[in-house]
């Protein structure tokens, strides 16, 4: 139908909103054949629309900013909220075992403390029987020594008798050299003396027996002093051992007491330590029931950031969404504003990929020659701009942030996180030169607009 209608002057006028009807706002080639206030109607119009366009556009790249910002800042803290949730769980569970320990010695050093305490008493009841013994020894000792001495006195005595034997023993020989010479005599007075003669030899006989029974007595007398004698060398060898017994016992004694009173000192530490410990267990209970709630909060925080980042990123879903209803639209500036959006979105799918909630294989992600922006750049619309300081500027920080993303990208898909945090760092950096130069451009392309819009109006 407009087809039909461009062979006339109304025609002409329909063919002026055609373009408007398909979001096509630039200003056209050839000036169309309708003129005056309508023609300066239709231009207003296309000018108004294609500045409606252009902030529409530009108020969805400051609430991409925004959005970016804020999901960059929240997909940022994903990970270390997930880090933080980790060490609190672990935490709280190496601070309950700690504290199951702790229990455990507390209740063993109050039981090592009872038994010190025990040995204490066992060591004191120990050294009161070696005093007691020492007594008894003592006493054997003294009995021993009395048992010598009484020996001494029979060998003494034995002696005593002895010299009385030998005495007997010379008065039995002076009598039988008497009887001998009473029969001698008796022999001389012939009858007279036989009678002298009987009593003489009774008293020889007597005298033998005497001899002999001294003999007997010196004989057993000898052999009481042998066995004094050894009774005696045996008392001595006896009280020999008691006084090494008393000895050993006394030294033992003394070991005991040391041995008491470092066990004392132990006792003591040993109480100290249990109570100490007692106090610990409790504090330690204490500590793991607070890491355990600080563990509690730290997963409501993790899971209240997870549901932050869903909302994050549902927004950058609806940027995506309104960015649609621009790319069929025509006017000054588009290409270099969409890619401002397209940078953003670009930077939040690898923060993303840091948060890890999005994975992505590096040939996944464009080089700076097969985005919007790079195809604009190195095409004949993006060269008119060659002559502008920011178009020149652009091509190495937007390289930069492609290839820091594709190495991010690489690194988290080795599981190398310290490099992938490393490159969005980089990232960051040339990202804002990159929207620096962007806006620079914009402004450019809003610029020669106008210029344009108003020769055609001159």
């Amino acid at each position: 139908m407009f087809q039909r209608l461009r062979r006339n002057p109304a025609g002409e006028a329909l063919a002026l909103i055609e373009p408007l009807l398909r979001d096509d706002y630039r200003v056209p080639v050839s000036a169309p054949a309708v003129d005056g206030p309508l023609a300066r109607a239709f231009s207003e119009l296309r000018e108004h629309l294609s500045r409606q366009a252009r902030a529409a556009l530009d108020s969805l790249i400051e609430f991409a900013k925004l959005s970016t910002t804020t999901t960059v800042q929240v997909l940022g803290l994903v990970p270390d909220v997930r880090e933080t949730l980790g060490r609190c769980q672990s935490i709280a569970a190496a601070t309950e075992e700690m504290s199951v320990t702790v229990r455990d010695i507390s209740v063993r050093g109050e039981r090592v403390a009872a038994d010190a305490a025990e040995v204490r008493d066992r060591l004191q009841a120990g050294l009161a029987r070696v005093q007691e013994a020492l007594g008894r020894i003592e006493e054997v000792s003294q009995a021993v020594d009395r048992a010598v001495a009484r020996v001494e006195a029979l060998r003494q005595a034995s002696a005593q008798i002895d010299e009385i034997v030998d005495m007997i023993d010379g008065i039995a020989e002076q009598t039988k050299l008497l009887s001998l010479n009473a029969s001698i005599e008796a022999a001389r007075a012939g009858e007279a003396g036989r009678g002298f003669a009987v009593v003489a030899t009774e008293i020889r006989s007597l005298a033998q027996r005497t001899a002999e029974a001294t003999e007997d007595v010196r004989r057993r007398i000898g052999h009481l002093r042998s066995e004094a004698e050894a009774i005696g060398s045996a008392m001595e060898e006896g009280l020999s051992v008691v006084r090494e017994w008393r000895r050993a016992m006394g030294e033992l004694g003394e070991e005991i007491s040391r041995v008491g009173d470092r066990n004392e000192a132990v006792t003591r530490t040993m109480g100290e330590i249990a109570t100490a410990l007692s106090q610990q267990s409790a504090a330690t209970s204490e500590v793991a029931q607070a890491v355990a709630v600080i563990s509690a909060l730290s997963e409501r925080t993790h899971q209240r950031v997870g549901r932050l980042a869903d909302t994050a990123e549902s927004l950058q879903e609806h940027v995506k969404k309104r960015l649609s209803s621009f790319v069929a639209a025509e006017f000054p500036g588009k290409v270099v504003r969409l890619a401002k959006i397209d940078h953003l979105l670009w930077k939040s799918r690898l923060f993303s990929v840091h948060a890890g909630r999005l994975h992505l294989r590096p040939d996944e992600l464009a080089d700076h020659h097969s985005c919007r922006l790079g195809k604009w750049y190195y095409s004949d619309a993006g060269r008119e701009y060659a002559s502008h300081p920011a178009y020149r500027a652009l091509e190495a920080p937007h390289a930069r942030v492609h290839a820091a993303g594709i190495a991010a990208a690489r690194a988290y898909a080795a599981g190398d996180v310290e490099t992938g945090v490393r490159q969005l760092e980089e990232l960051e950096k040339a990202s804002d030169e990159v929207l620096q130069l962007l806006d620079a451009l914009t402004a450019e392309a809003d610029a020669r607009a106008e210029a344009k819009g108003s020769a055609k109006a001159a």
